[in-house]
């Protein structure tokens, strides 16, 4: 299994109107703009559009302490249901699981957790101690994977420090280290997706 030209195309797509995060803690509610923008786009149901501002105050978000995803779920929830989404959350799929949740139209990307390891092995960014500790995990998107590496976007992107001139912010990770961080300390294989509800899929089936 190869990640095909085709899944690299719909990447460079989507991603060039995906929002960078401005603060170091704000990969969360970032992540998670671009994801609703997305499926709204895919979907022509810009209702389910969700300005950064109202998701700041779903994550609960601090400027010191970052973001929680304690109350998100029912609250975001609470704006998607009347359009026929819901959000859904997972600690345990396998990549399989992933990959199927990917490739699936009627979902928006996923948002996994990454833990900070994953910062010491990008060459080019220089977290500020503290920010992303043990209760500060990194948001991503995963686009694709093969049976070595997986197509991400990182919203940290613009805080990346080129050792090299020519050097660009990571886009492939290895997939046993995506695994890896993936399955860290502080959320297990954690996982959060906007999905159609099953009655608006049948209906347009």
């Amino acid at each position: 299994m190869t990640i095909s030209e085709q899944q690299r195309d719909t990447y460079q797509s989507t991603v060039s109107e995906f929002r960078s995060q401005e603060r170091e803690n704000t990969c969360l509610p970032i992540a998670l703009v671009n994801i609703l923008d997305d499926l709204a786009t895919r979907h022509e149901v810009p209702e389910i559009r969700i300005g950064k501002e109202e998701i700041l105050e779903m994550v609960d978000y601090d400027p010191l302490l970052g973001s929680t995803t304690d109350f998100l779920p029912e609250q975001l929830g609470q704006k998607l249901n009347p359009f026929s989404y819901e959000v859904k959350e997972d600690k345990a799929l396998s990549m399989g699981e992933l990959d199927e949740l990917i490739r699936d139209e009627n979902s928006s990307y996923p948002l996994v957790e990454f833990d900070t390891r994953y910062f010491d092995w990008v060459d080019g960014y220089d977290v500020q101690t503290g920010m992303y500790g043990d209760a500060q995990p990194h948001i991503i998107v995963p686009f694709a994977f093969n049976d070595e590496t997986v197509l991400i976007f990182d919203p940290f992107e613009d805080f990346y420090l080129p050792p090299e001139p020519n050097d660009t912010p990571p886009k492939e990770v290895p997939q046993p280290l995506f695994y890896e961080w993936w399955s860290g300390e502080s959320a297990p294989r954690w996982t959060l997706w906007i999905d159609q509800q099953e009655q608006q899929t049948l209906n347009q089936a």
